[in-house]
């Protein structure tokens, strides 16, 4: 299993990415753990960014000017997306890594920002639209013309997305603010042959895990309940599995036979950088 397919911005002009479909094609070693061989995709932060500029609808991706020390970001430039096949689970491992002296990144962390579908795909049709809950209403900023994945559109996919979804567990690795089992939990982000379905995420077995408290928050991003967020505080990694499960008998990995799903907002401050595989 894994992405069949990834679309960014291969000039790289915002974020590095990088395809790693072997351990010997990867630049870096992030990519070595990953089960069952599952091919690897790269994405650092190469360029600093404010909260201001941070996506509130992940399928209208624009250019954003808000900070003037940080000028124009192009969000397009800063995402991408994953089509993904016959896929139950798949494994994402995060680094906050500290940019200068440790001391000064002590007390920060980084938000993790995703969702499914994004405006990345707006060249790529609409199918098996079973989500139960439409799309988001496409505001007034304009989209630039996306970068396109040499093709790989799905030809049957889902049509998932997190703004109909409820958190109703939030304790990834036992950080809270719920207590119980040690995940996060949105439930109802589609369905599946008339079954409502969750999408969770999970500590990856041996993976440690650390969010900068007080202030970090996982669940949704602050500003925008259509994108899903974890923190990771600085100078800390993580491994984990997102996978999909039944609203009504949790527990056990649903298979999806298509979806996308994408990753935004990929910048880094002064003193604190991102980092995924």
């Amino acid at each position: 299993t894994g992405w069949s397919a990834a679309f960014y911005d291969k000039s790289n002009a915002e974020a590095y990415f990088h395809e790693a479909e072997s351990e010997s094609e990867s630049d870096e070693d992030y990519c070595d753990d990953f089960e069952n061989d599952a091919k690897c995709f790269i994405a650092d932060a190469t360029h600093i960014g404010t909260g201001c500029d941070n996506p509130r609808d992940p399928e209208n991706l624009g250019i954003i000017t808000c900070d003037s020390k940080a000028g124009a970001v192009n969000q397009t430039a800063r995402s991408f997306t994953l089509a993904f096949e016959n896929t139950g689970r798949f494994e994402v491992h995060w680094e906050a890594s500290c940019l200068q002296d440790a001391n000064k990144c002590n007390n920060g962390g980084r938000n993790f920002l995703f969702a499914f579908r994004s405006s990345i795909v707006n060249d790529c049709p609409r199918q098996g639209t079973e989500s139960g809950t439409e799309s988001p209403t496409q505001s007034t900023v304009v989209s630039p013309t996306g970068p396109k994945a040499d093709g790989g559109c799905l030809t049957d996919s889902l049509d998932l997305n997190l703004s109909g979804a409820t958190v109703v567990q939030n304790n990834l690795g036992g950080v809270g603010p719920d207590t119980g089992i040690e995940e996060v939990r949105y439930s109802s982000v589609g369905n599946l042959n008339n079954d409502p379905l969750d999408l969770v995420i999970r500590l990856k077995n041996g993976a440690s895990y650390q969010k900068n408290e007080p202030r970090g928050r996982n669940g949704f991003d602050t500003d925008s309940t259509a994108l899903g967020q974890v923190n990771l505080k600085s100078q800390t990694t993580t491994a984990l599995f997102f996978s999909f499960e039944r609203t009504n008998n949790p527990g056990q990995d649903v298979v999806v036979p298509g979806f996308y799903f994408s990753f935004f907002d990929i910048d880094k401050s002064k003193s604190i950088g991102e980092f995924y595989a």
